[in-house]
């Protein structure tokens, strides 16, 4: 791992999570070689921090993207743009949490319940109509089925 993404993780205080100093490496890595003629110039200075906002996702911990920009000199717009840039050509996709949802629309409490008994049902009804073979290889811990 490079001096400049551990300096990076050790300022935005993540160095004690499990995984994320690989995980921000492995990015960091594929940002370099997929966005090496990017024509946002404000990837190189946010690069290792976007690295850690992306292994941050993946590993569902929180990420302060205030003192990333702050940390890489770049407006929170210019970051969002590369963030999204690096999201894109890295083929990511955020998926939304429940939590999420209810943090943004503020629903009735009983409604993310419902929904995730509703999720809960269609997992089980989904794995009892497919083969024993399909099923047993069905990642349900996949971000695609947490909730």
């Amino acid at each position: 791992m490079s001096a400049i993404l551990a300096e990076c993780i050790s300022k935005l205080q993540l160095e004690n999570v499990p995984n994320l100093a690989p995980k921000a490496a492995q990015y960091f890595d594929q940002i370099g070689q997929r966005l090496s003629r990017s024509k946002t110039t404000a990837l190189a200075l946010c690069r290792q921090s976007i690295a850690v906002q992306l292994a941050c996702e993946s590993l569902s911990v929180p990420f302060n993207e205030a003192a990333a920009c702050s940390l890489s000199s770049v407006s929170l717009s210019d970051f969002r743009v590369c963030v999204k840039e690096a999201r894109t050509s890295l083929g990511l996709v955020k998926h939304i949490t429940l939590e999420e949802l209810d943090v943004q629309y503020g629903p009735p409490p009983e409604i993310i319940e419902y929904s995730r008994r509703l999720l809960d049902e269609f997992r089980h009804t989904l794995g009892a109509t497919m083969p024993a073979a399909v099923s047993r290889s069905m990642n349900w811990d996949d971000s695609v089925y947490i909730v």
